[in-house]
This record gives structure tokens, sequence and C-alpha cells, in this order.
């Protein structure tokens, strides 16, 4: 028999698990509809803290706060009501009554030309069940931009060895950031991290993997030299974090193993390089930008590489390659400690210089320099940027996400765009389909994770006639291995216990580290849980080669939602539902797999069967999912409809999850001489879904589905 449902202001949205007993003890599981439950009008929300007008500084942050209070749930929909800024202000980190305000600039050369700017804000405060009544109150601010906040000057001290003086094994070295500066004196948040190695490998059980770094958000991070193959030099990179800044800059270290010998080292060659009469600097990965609107000299040298048997004894060889479109560029003295370019009026492409200098042991080292030629007189200037749902990307992408790239801001150096030509292209990583690429903006789904390198790559050429910009160039990191659990649930039930038990599975001869795993309900809101018999709060863990770990998942009251797991490899999933009784023992299960985020699913499907389907939406928009069932005898689509077409758009709200039934009223009525097919779920954006096989509302089995790419 079905279960009634669990009565309140709303019932669990499209359908409820529930677990009842047969004449045999055996568990079962059963699906029922569910529907809005009515309650009493609301009334109208009061704010009871409101917005007030505000200032801010072009590139930061500002914290926003307004709380309603009302007899019932309330939801709140935050909105840039005018802006000033030509579109530089955004919203992020939005959270119910709370949001983070942030406002660009629009380039480091122009900054403060937003001064004076005002922003409009808004915040509306209604039921979030609409059948508690349609009022809704609202509450404004104007923010004015006055001020900017400029980057903080990011500087690395410590002890941290030299090519002569290596640190040896088991020694600590520690980096600081206490010598970092702020231009408006504000205190920016530093994070550590290891960056690109050199020489031998490290030496652990588990293979060559880095030491451990403490003390990785703050003023100072160290870490214990641990055992090597040869001497290291290991880059160690200091961001600091001041609003809409992210200021990186790196330091060697240089270690050794405890019992190196003293041998004859490699020398460590160094560029630096002054552009015209401009201030001397130290070549980085980030090529120069050089304006060629007249000829210009840059003096390169190298009279500050260093060698073990001091830098007199070396010698220098410069060498170029270079990809210039227009004008010239030569090399004077190639084989000196300092040599020139010689940069010719009007000059566009790019330069890379390659500096080798070679000891009396003819070992050599190596540095390079890059330049980017660009005649700002003439040439379009390209700028992209990137957005997920309409928010900036600021981090690790997940597989599946569909990313905007926007070159509409790409402009000629007079600010007019009429008639330029657009051309996105990936230039590295996973390849992957670009949508619109000969337009302003453009749209890319991100793969999964499958090795090196994590990341893709595009680059932006904008064209005014046959004048091409310099590349704007754009990267994407990718997020661990993502994948899902379309239905959980827990809970009491009568006298026994309905719990979910979540089983991964690491069948590598590596461990995985870092495994994340997240608990959502219905409306998309972190779930609270207890696993393995303590709150949940989702911090990651570990997973030892072929191992496993199982994850209980038990709560006060009957909990309905779904899973997130993510993972720098891949794991095998399974999730069991279970009814323990008071003795604790697993009276019965019916498990169900894990899928990834798609767009496209398949699987068989039989015009005799009950079946019911949960979809998830991880992804941060609406999803627009169409259920098509196809023929297998005539090849002719029988059956296409919208899953969510009570919804809001007809759509799944992001982040949310549903569950329904495949009955007839939703489907409509097949042909006579249909039978079997193939069930296909499409959805606009990435989703991820189970589907069940039911006899009279109950779960007996799942079925297998295919991702179809």
């Amino acid at each position: 028999m079905m279960p009634p449902f669990i009565q309140g202001e709303r019932s669990t949205p499209d359908f409820c698990l529930g677990v009842t007993m047969n004449r045999n003890s055996t568990v079962i599981i059963i699906l029922s509809a569910a529907l809005w439950v009515a309650s009493a009008n609301g009334g109208t929300p009061v704010f009871t803290s409101r917005l007030g007008d505000v200032q801010m500084r072009e590139m930061d942050l500002l914290g926003l706060s307004a709380h309603a209070t009302d007899t019932h749930p309330l939801a709140y929909a935050w909105s840039i009501v005018s802006d000033d800024t030509n579109g530089q202000a955004f919203f992020e980190n939005v959270t119910g009554a709370s949001a983070e305000l942030g406002v660009r600039w629009i380039s480091s050369t122009a900054a403060g030309q937003l001064n004076g700017s005002k922003v409009t804000i808004r915040v509306v405060a209604r039921h979030a069940n609409p059948l508690d009544g349609p009022e809704e109150a609202e509450t404004t601010a104007t923010v004015t931009i006055q001020g900017v906040n400029h980057p903080p000057v990011a500087v690395i001290g410590g002890k941290l060895g030299t090519p002569t003086d290596r640190i040896p094994t088991g020694y600590g070295v520690c980096a600081d950031a206490y010598q970092i500066s702020d231009p408006d004196g504000d205190g920016p948040r530093a994070n550590w991290d290891f960056g690109k190695r050199s020489g031998g490998r490290w030496m652990t059980p588990m293979g060559d993997l880095a030491p451990a770094l403490f003390g990785s958000e703050g003023g100072r991070c160290c870490f214990t030299v641990i055992d090597m193959t040869a001497p290291i030099d290991q880059e160690i990179q200091l961001t600091l974090l001041d609003g809409l800044h992210a200021v990186k800059n790196t330091a060697m270290c240089y270690l050794k193993p405890a019992d190196a010998a003293t041998t004859n080292q490699a020398p460590k060659a160094v560029i630096q390089y002054m552009v015209g009469s401009g201030a001397q600097g130290v070549a980085s990965a980030t090529p120069i930008t050089i304006n060629t609107n007249s000829a210009i000299t840059a003096t390169l040298k190298g009279d500050a590489s260093t060698d073990d048997g001091g830098n007199a004894n070396l010698t220098h060889a410069w060498t170029s390659q270079d990809s210039i479109t227009a004008g010239s560029v030569s090399l004077a003295t190639p084989t000196a400690a300092t040599t020139s370019l010689d940069i010719a009026a009007h000059t566009r492409g790019t330069l890379t210089v390659t500096l080798t200098a070679k000891d009396q042991g003819n070992l050599t080292g190596t540095a390079t320099i890059s330049f980017k030629f660009a005649d700002s007189a003439g040439s379009p200037i390209a700028r992209a940027s990137a957005s997920v749902a309409g928010q900036l990307v600021a981090g690790p992408v997940d597989p599946g996400t569909v990313v905007t790239l926007d070159g509409s801001a790409s402009s000629r150096p007079d600010a007019s765009k009429t008639n330029l030509t657009y051309q996105w292209t990936q230039t590295g990583g996973p390849s992957v389909t670009i949508t619109n690429a000969d337009k302003p903006v453009a749209e890319f789904t991100t793969p999964a994770q499958s090795g090196s390198p994590a990341w893709v790559k595009f680059q932006l050429i904008v064209k005014d006639g046959a004048t091409a910009s310099d590349r704007a160039e754009l990267t994407f990191y990718l997020s661990h291995l993502t994948f899902y659990f379309s239905q959980v649930a827990a809970g009491p039930l009568g006298t026994s216990e309905f719990r979910t038990c979540l089983l991964l599975v690491n069948g590598t001869s590596e461990p995985v580290n870092g495994v994340e795993v997240e608990f959502f309900d219905q409306d998309g809101h972190p779930m609270d849980v207890t696993v393995n018999g303590s709150p949940w709060d989702g911090p990651p863990f570990d997973i030892a080669p072929l191992s496993s770990k199982r994850l209980v998942f038990t709560a006060q009251n009957l909990k309905l939602g779904w899973a997130k797991v993510k993972a720098q490899a891949r794991l095998t999933g399974l999730l069991l539902y279970q009814m323990v009784g008071d003795d604790q023992v697993v009276q019965s299960q019916v498990g169900l797999y894990s899928t990834e985020a798609a767009r496209k699913f398949a699987t068989f499907y039989d015009a005799d069967a009950e079946i019911a389907i949960a979809v998830a939406n991880p992804s941060g928009q609406p999803a627009s999912v169409r259920v098509r069932i196809i023929d297998n005898q005539t090849g002719a689509e029988v059956v296409s409809r919208l899953l969510f077409a009570d919804e809001t758009g007809s759509a799944l709200p992001a982040l949310q999850h549903r569950a329904k039934f495949l009955t007839p009223e939703l489907l409509g009525q097949f042909p006579s001489s249909f039978s079997v097919g193939t069930l296909l779920v499409e959805s606009d954006v990435p989703v991820t879904i189970t589907l069940m096989e039911t006899k009279g509302g109950v779960v007996f089995s799942t079925l297998p589905v295919r991702t179809v790419r």
C-alpha cells in the first residue's frame, strides 16, 4: 500500500520515498506523488534590517545583507536596478539574505574612471511557497563608487637556500610574506602553494610526492625537506587576495639530499631587461608588452646569472625565435653578457629570446624572456572574459559546465566596434566544441578531467579588416572528476530506520586524496545529515590504493535530495537504500548507481513497465529536460514531452531535485503497435538522472543508463 504524505507547509516535490514491510517482512521502497500543501496566507513580509546607501571602491567586494520576517519561509531575489558602471558591477556569493557586490575597473590604466558612478541594488523578499500568497517586500540602496582598491605588492622572504648553499634533507624551509605591502593599507590574505620543480624526484613510500606544506593560508608557510634522488629546485608560490585582486609572486627553494657530495652544478641563467629608459626588471613567465608607436630599444643583461664556480667564468649565448606580423626586430651581439633588441616602429607580433649560460665544465643553464609588440595606434584591442550562469569564472570549473566566452568588450583604440570580426580558437587541453566561434560571445562545455593537462585554453583574435589584434587568452582549470547520485534519502519510518549507505571504491594502484562528498536537499540547500554517527560538514578524505570508503547517511527526520562526489581520479560508486531494525541489523536494501552530469541519456523502455525518474540539476542555471521515446521496430518517435512543464519556465531550477512517474498522463497514449523502444532524456544544461522500474509504486530494480556524448 502507498504510505501517507508527511504533512507540513510543503510536501516533498514530485515524489517522496517511503518504506513499508510486506507479509514476508521484505523491505520495499514506495514512490508516491506529492504536491504543494496549501497553508494559511502568510501576509506581507517585513524587513527588519534594510539596505542602506554606501560607498565602495573599484576592484573591491562589498558585503550586503537584508533580513525580512514572516510567519512562513521566505526566498530572496537580488538584482541590479541601475548601473552607471557600464556592466562593471556584479553580484557573487549570493546566499539568501546575503550577497557580495563587486565592481571591476575598466582597466588598470583607467583606474578611477568610475569615481562617482552609482549602482542601485534591490533585494525582494517573497514567500518560498507560492501557495502562501503573492505578497512581497523590497528594499533598495544606492552604492556610490569612490576610490580604487589597488593591488598589493607580493614579496617573498625567508631562508630558501641558494644554488651554491642548498638546504639538505631533514631541515626545515620557511617562506614568509612579512615584507608585503598594500598602497591602500589593506590587509590582503596570503595563500601559499608549490609551483614548478626541476632536478631530482621526491622519494616517499607513495612515489614522487612533494612534502606537506604547513601554514598554506597565512603570513608564513613551512615544509620539511624530505628524501630526494638528486638536488631539487622547488618553486614556491605566494598569492595575495585583496578584493578582486589576486597578485602572485614566486621564489625558488634550493634543496639537496643529506648525503649529496659537492659536485659541479649547472649555472643558473637569469635575464634582466630594460625597455627604452624604463626601470630594470627580471624576466618572468608573463610576456612583456612593448608599444611600438615609434622605434624603441630593449636592453637584455645576463650578468646576474650565477654558478657555483663563480659567474665571472660563465660564457653567454643569446638566440631568438619570433612570430612577427609587421615591422622588424634585430638582436645585437649574441655572445656578450649584455645585448639589445632594436625594434622598428609599428612592429607587431611576438618574440622569445633565450639566454644560455655555460660554465667551465660545459654545464649549461637557460632562461627565456618573451615580448609582445603592439602598435596601439592602429590595431584593434581584444578583450576576453568568461562566466558561468552570469558569474565570472573565478576557479576550477566542474565537468559538463557551460562556459560563456565574452569578447564583446573588444574595440578599436578609439572605442568603436562596428564591422569588427571575431575568432575564438582552442589552443590547449582536451578538445571541446566552441559554439558561435566567429561571434563576440561564444560557448563551450567543459570536459571531464582525464589526466594531463587539467585545463583548457582559448584565444580570441579580433580583426579590423585585415589588421588583427594581439590575442587575448583565457585558461580554465578543470575540477576533479565529479559524479552524482540523483536520489538519496534517510530518516525514521515507523519503528524502523531508513538510511542510505554510500560505497566508494578506489580500484587503482595510487591513492585518491581529497575526495569530497556533498549532500543537497530538493531545493539545492546543503542537507543537515549525520554520516557514520557524526554531523557531516563535508571534510575531504583520502582513499588508499585498492581500498574503499563507506559513508552511512542517517537523519532525524525523513530527508530527500541528491549527492555530489568530487575526486582527483575515477572512483566506482554505489548507493544502497537500507532498512534497519531496532537492533541495527540491515533487513533489506536496494542499490542505485552513480551517473555523470550530461545533456543526454539513453535506456531501454517497455510500454508495459512502470517507470520512475529522478533528476538532479547540479548546474548554475535552470534545466529544460525533455523525455523522448523511439520505437525500436520503426525508428519513429512516439513521445516527446517536457518533463517539468509544471515548473516556472518549464525548467528544473538550478541545484534542485525532482522525481516523477512516467505515467500516461505525462507521456500521453502510445500507438497500439508500440511495445518496446529506447527512452532518451535530453537537457539543455548538464543534469544527472536515475531511472527505476516499479510495480504498484514499489521500486524493485534500477535501469541501466547510458550517457550519450
